[in-house]
């Protein structure tokens, strides 16, 4: 699958590590995105995987979020669970939005029955 939408700062894409005909390395991608988690202070769950980056004009990665399909032991079914991380210097755009979005429209392809979501910003509790 293939998704990718621009925000007036930066450009989201779905990351792979196949991702060769893309104009950034997905590792050096991957690395950078970590860094946006740690400087955020979220801790990324080890069941999640990198799934999409927010990348900037200069193709930085200015945000990033990891995700996994869980089973949730009180609910009948599987869910979306995911992690967003905005570069602190980018988190007045839209971008922690539109990565929530694009997570959002990840799991309605996935064979889920809700996203999980443990929001630790006060702002984004509402979304």
């Amino acid at each position: 699958m293939r998704l990718s939408c621009i925000t007036e700062d930066a450009q989201i894409e779905m990351w792979s590590d196949e991702n060769y005909d893309s104009d950034y390395d997905p590792w050096v991608a991957a690395d950078q995105a970590e860094k946006c988690a740690a400087l955020s202070g979220i801790r990324i769950s080890r069941n999640k995987n990198l799934t999409f980056l927010a990348l900037n004009d200069r193709q930085e990665v200015v945000g990033a979020t990891w995700g996994a399909v869980v089973q949730d032991s009180d609910m009948d079914g599987d869910f979306y669970d995911f992690d967003v991380a905005v570069h602190p210097d980018h988190r007045n755009a839209a971008i922690g939005i539109k990565l929530i979005e694009a997570n959002i429209s990840y799991a309605r392809q996935e064979d889920v029955v809700g996203i999980l979501s443990h929001v630790v910003n006060p702002k984004l509790v509402r979304v």
